[in-house]
């Protein structure tokens, strides 16, 4: 087999909006996009459009006196979005846009926190059969639909037809399983911050003639309790599977996300009163508040985030893998997970309650086979290249894991990351027959970085020329234009023609009238698109082979919040 020696980055572009509805360039002085407005703040304006949440029924009708101001029916098609989420979903605008490819061999896109037309930051599910993200039409996605409200109040009925409602992701336990996270099982539980995560699907194995479906809920704005009494938001993720619809408009809210079992929560540290965390000092005679870790067979507390991928003897390096039999045609679900979203943190449920969360923000890594994923029986945790696993059977809270990025468990080389996903290229050019990359941002990079890998356990390295977007800031800006790696910008502003037009978020940015808002630019959540990433060789000098490795991804505006298809090229040296 062919070495890589180095893999570097080539050029980047963005090719269409992927979620985002609302072209704020064309409202009128008295009009603008409130994200305010249910029933527990002030009304929103008579005269607001597309307002988050609550807002003017969505009919797709020549007489919606608002339908001029929705991007996909812009002037120039070759740069709008063509998915009609807004017209059809009410899905405005999107918080990162993380896909796996279903049963069925289509993209399933996790959508967090939309800004749509409900009386909270839902999450929803949108699905493609798109074959070429370049095609002319683009990447179309549709969102499953329902005839229940769902006890959402003041949601609107979508212009597909009268009884339809777009799904929205949260859990039910028609299983009544334990529920040690305190979940409600309504859409209350994914407000803020909690949003589908990651997912994947299970081929059939003996035993399991059918694909299984999982998708993770990712909660960073989770009630935490000790005993009867509420001491703040912390973070956790829960496994649950998901009955996947007949057809589009054939959803079931009350079963379409079946809760399993949690996968992760973080620990609680007790902080005395007047401590200094990161330059904070708590205020004296504050009240400081623990929570007891749960008990097993919930696991090692480093996956809050997570990406799931399937493994089995397909896979080139699974000979080396170290892994125990998994049982006839089955695999292994690779988890791969950090403990924080963005760590440290410093939890606090003011004004007087400070918690310390677990930072294990760095990348990890677990293995659970497939027959035994539903419980997470036997789950085993990387501990080091070889590659080393612990037993089975090891108390999860006491079995050390091993950051895949290199370092121990207390000494991470890498930590502070953010967003991330994880691909595998797999038999797409007989020099690379496997490459596994992983795309994410955060405090350890000012930008988005790139790490690829012969195997999922690594030695992972970082691809040279990167990170994308990297500047001081490490979010993208330099100083009033925002540049992307081709020295052109990304996005500038809302009123220079830069096709990034709405909708916004956060109460200090309206845009009307021409006037050009001011709130930090941020990209962010780089998630690749495993199924459209390609690999291709041609020879180079010297006897050397060179692969060209093109990445599609998708990436999250903040301002204006949009989700963006993304296209990146990288030159692949091969001895």
């Amino acid at each position: 087999m062919s070495t890589i020696t180095q893999i570097t980055f080539a050029s980047t572009r963005w090719l269409q909006q992927v979620v985002g509805d609302v072209d704020v360039t064309k409202l009128t002085p008295t009009q603008a996009w409130v994200p305010h407005g249910d029933k527990t703040t002030p009304p929103k304006p008579a005269n607001s459009i597309g307002a988050y949440p609550g807002g003017p029924a969505i009919k797709n009708s020549p007489a919606q006196p608002y339908q001029s101001l929705w991007s996909d029916s812009g002037d120039d098609p070759s740069v709008q979005t063509r998915n009609l989420l807004g017209y059809n979903f009410n899905v405005f605008g999107s918080d990162k846009a993380k896909s796996f490819v279903g049963p069925d061999g289509n993209l399933l896109f996790l959508l967090g926190d939309i800004r749509g037309q409900t009386t909270a930051p839902y999450d929803v599910i949108a699905w493609s059969d798109t074959a070429d993200p370049e095609a002319p039409e683009g990447l179309i996605l549709r969102c499953w639909t329902t005839v229940n409200v769902m006890s959402v109040g003041d949601q609107p009925q979508n212009a597909l037809g009268a009884d339809n409602f777009t799904l929205l992701v949260f859990p039910n336990n028609s299983g009544g399983r334990p529920n040690p996270l305190r979940l409600t099982f309504t859409v209350d539980d994914m407000g803020a911050d909690n949003a589908p995560h990651s997912g994947t699907t299970i081929p059939p194995y003996p035993g399991s003639p059918t694909p299984s479906t999982y998708v993770a809920l990712r909660f960073n704005q989770l009630d935490i309790w000790n005993g009867a009494t509420r001491i703040g938001t912390g973070w956790a993720s829960a496994l649950t599977k998901l009955t996947m619809p007949a057809t589009i408009s054939a959803a079931n809210p009350a079963t379409s996300f079946t809760y399993l079992r949690v996968l992760s929560q973080l620990d609680f540290t007790q902080l005395p009163a007047g401590a200094v965390f990161h330059g904070m000092k708590l205020p004296d005679g504050a009240t400081v508040s623990g929570v007891t870790p749960l008990p097993p067979p919930t696991t090692n507390p480093c996956f809050v985030q997570t990406q799931f991928h399937c493994y089995d003897s397909s896979y080139p390096s699974y000979a080396n893998a170290n892994l125990p039999a998994p049982g006839a045609g089955q695999g292994y679900v690779l988890t791969f997970g950090s403990g924080t979203f963005r760590g440290p943190l410093l939890v606090s449920n003011p004004p007087d309650e400070f918690i310390l969360t677990y930072d294990r923000s760095s990348m990890y890594l677990s293995a659970t086979r497939y027959a035994a994923f539903e419980s997470g029986a036997g789950t085993l945790y990387f501990q080091g290249q070889e590659p080393t696993w612990s037993a089975p059977g090891d108390a999860p809270r006491s079995t050390p894991c091993w950051p895949v990025l290199g370092g121990g468990p207390d000494t991470p080389v890498v930590s502070g990351i953010g967003d991330f996903s994880v691909v595998c290229l797999l038999h797409q050019c007989p020099q690379v027959p496997e490459l596994w990359l992983m795309m994410c941002d955060g405090t350890a990079f000012h930008g988005i970085m790139l790490y690829w890998s012969l195997a999922p356990w690594g030695p992972w390295q970082p691809a040279s020329g990167l990170p994308v977007f990297a500047n001081a800031n490490g979010d993208g800006t330099t100083g009033a234009t925002q540049v992307g790696p081709s020295g052109k910008p990304f996005v500038q502003n809302f009123h220079t023609g830069n096709n990034l037009n709405g909708p916004v978020i956060g109460p200090e940015n309206k845009p009307s009238g021409g006037h050009d808002v001011k709130a930090p630019f941020k990209v962010y959540g780089p998630m690749m698109i495993e199924k459209f990433c390609t690999m291709s060789a041609s020879p180079g000098t010297g006897g050397t082979t060179l692969v060209t490795l093109t990445v599609y991804w998708t990436l999250c505006t903040w301002i204006p919040y949009y989700a963006v298809l993304m296209k990146s090229e990288f030159a692949v040296t091969v001895g």
